[in-house]
């Protein structure tokens, strides 16, 4: 009976040592994966800090975010996702968005009414939604996060040589039918008309 208990008392003090070890070597290895979270976090924390431009700097960073979220879900369904850094604050304000706003179904958004051509008799009815694709929360946060962190004003580009304003190879000739919101949808060469090499559709 004695020995069986001293034993067991060995026994017992041998599996307190190796729980021990373990424990220990356990508390070493969760520290570098308690470093890794960390990081990882900061990491994550650091690459969803936006940088507000000036005549935006109060738009909420919450706005931003979700803004960010819509952009890459609604604007990237019909083309690639653009970056703020593209164009300055009031070409995005001004030009860009009220003209990607009728293409979501949204044509009136506060007192601006957003440049559409809904009554053009030659478009497809389909062209535009008949409803808006998106609340106008989201909307709002797609214009925050495109207004807010684009650049002010965007740096001159710089150009090796002069443009040429008076090409001898070509002649300017006037459209009689103009839009107030012109934007090119077709470049092609004609090879069989020498008298018209270039066509450019808007």
């Amino acid at each position: 009976m004695f020995h069986q208990l001293r034993y067991m008392i060995q026994r017992g003090r041998a599996g307190a040592s190796i729980f021990n070890k373990y424990d220990t070597i356990f508390k070493i290895q969760t520290i570098p994966f308690s470093l890794f979270f960390v990081f990882s976090g900061v990491m994550f924390l650091s690459c969803n800090s936006y940088h507000r431009n000036s005549s935006h700097k109060n738009v909420s960073l919450a706005s931003i975010r979700r803004g960010q979220k819509f952009a890459a879900q609604y604007c990237q369904s019909c083309h690639m996702l653009p970056d703020p850094s593209l164009l300055d604050a009031k070409s995005w304000e001004h030009g860009v968005l009220p003209n990607m706003g009728p293409r979501l179904g949204i044509f009136f958004y506060g007192s601006d009414k957003y440049p559409s051509y809904r009554k053009d008799p030659h478009l497809d009815r389909n062209y535009y939604p008949s409803k808006p694709v998106l609340s106008f929360v989201a909307w709002q946060s797609i214009i925050d996060y495109y207004t807010s962190i684009s650049p002010d004003s965007l740096a001159k580009p710089r150009r090796d040589k002069p443009i040429q304003t008076n090409l001898p190879l070509f002649k300017v000739q006037y459209p009689r039918l103009t839009y107030n919101n012109p934007a090119t949808v077709l470049v092609s060469i004609n090879n069989r008309d020498s008298s018209q090499p270039l066509l450019i559709s808007d």
